[in-house]
C-alpha cells in the first residue's frame, strides 16, 4: 500500500496543475489566483489529500502542488511531496523552473530544473542522477521536454470538442524521460466539484524513454483514467478525478474544490 500511496501522491501532484490553463482568454490578464484540493482513496479508506496554488496573468504562470499521507495511513507514515512549476504561457507551457520534494521520514528526494530551448540543466538533486545506477538521458532526447506538472498543463489547454482529451506530452523530471499518453477520449456527464457537466475521459500511461535503472524494467508502472471538466467559465478542461492502476493496487483521486481567490463573499459562493 506505500508504493501505491506514493503513486496516489505523485498523481496528485500531477492533477492541479492543468488549472493553469486559466489562460484560455488572454494571455496579458490581470494576475488571477485559483485554489484546488484534492483527496485520495483506495479501497474505500482516504490515505492522501493535496491543495494546488495556480498564479496566471501577463502571460505567466506558476504552479505550486503540496500532497501528504493522510485518514488512516497517516497514523502509520508520514510522506509528503511539494512541486512548483513555473514559465510563459503561450499555444503551450514554456517553462523556465520546475521543483520536486519528496520526504518519507528521513529519506529525502530533490531536484531542481532550468529549462532552455537547448537544454534541460539539473540545478540541484538530492541524490544526483549522475550517483544513481541508471543511464544518463542524452540531450537531444530533452530537448522540447517539459517537467511534469508543466506536461499536464499542456494536455488540458490541448483539450478540445473535436479531439477531446487525447494526446500526449514529452516528460523530463531530472532522472527519467517518459511520455504522458492521454486516448480513447468520450464524453459523459459527471459531477466534479460543482455541477454536473460535459466531462471528457480518457485512458493515461506512461510510455518509458530514458533515465531509468534496470530494475525498473520489472515494473509494470502506471496506467489509469482521468476525467476533466470545465469547473469554470473562465477555466478550461481540468482533471476532477483519477483512477490509478498499478501492480499494487488501484486508488483514486477526487477534486473537492475548486476556488477563485480573486471573488469573495457571497459572489464566490454562488459560482
Amino acid at each position: 500500500m506505500k508504493k501505491l500511496l506514493t503513486a496516489s501522491l505523485i498523481a496528485a501532484s500531477l492533477t492541479a496543475p492543468a488549472a493553469a490553463t486559466a489562460a484560455t482568454k488572454s494571455n496579458t490578464a490581470t494576475a488571477q489566483q485559483y485554489d484546488f484540493s484534492f483527496v485520495g482513496y483506495y479501497s474505500g479508506l482516504r490515505i492522501a489529500e493535496a491543495h494546488g496554488r495556480l498564479d496566471w496573468g501577463d502571460g505567466r504562470y506558476r504552479l505550486a502542488i503540496n500532497a501528504k499521507s493522510d485518514g488512516i495511513v497517516g497514523w502509520f507514515t508520514v510522506i509528503k511531496h511539494h512541486t512548483h512549476s513555473e514559465g510563459a504561457v503561450a499555444a503551450k507551457p514554456q517553462v523556465d523552473k520546475h521543483y520536486y520534494l519528496s520526504s518519507d521520514g528521513n529519506k529525502k528526494t530533490e531536484i531542481e530544473l532550468a529549462f532552455s530551448p537547448e537544454d534541460v540543466e539539473i540545478v540541484a538533486a538530492k541524490p544526483h542522477p549522475s550517483k544513481e545506477k541508471r543511464p544518463p538521458v542524452p540531450i537531444e532526447m530533452k530537448r522540447g521536454s517539459l517537467d511534469p506538472l508543466s506536461a499536464v498543463l499542456a494536455l488540458g489547454m490541448s483539450a478540445n470538442a473535436d479531439n477531446g482529451c487525447n494526446g500526449t506530452e514529452q516528460v523530463f523530471d531530472g532522472r527519467r524521460r517518459y511520455d504522458i499518453v492521454l486516448e480513447n477520449s468520450r464524453t459523459i456527464q459527471y459531477k466534479g466539484p460543482r455541477t454536473s457537466r460535459d466531462t471528457y475521459v480518457c485512458d493515461f500511461r506512461f510510455i518509458r524513454k530514458g533515465g531509468y535503472r534496470e530494475k525498473a524494467k520489472k515494473w509494470k508502472g502506471i496506467v489509469g483514467k482521468v476525467w476533466i471538466q470545465r469547473v469554470a467559465d473562465e477555466l478550461p478542461m481540468l482533471p476532477v478525478r483519477m483512477e490509478i492502476k498499478t501492480s499494487y493496487g488501484t486508488g483514486y483521486i477526487h477534486m473537492l474544490s475548486a476556488k477563485d481567490r480573486n471573488i469573495t463573499g457571497t459572489k464566490a459562493a454562488r459560482r
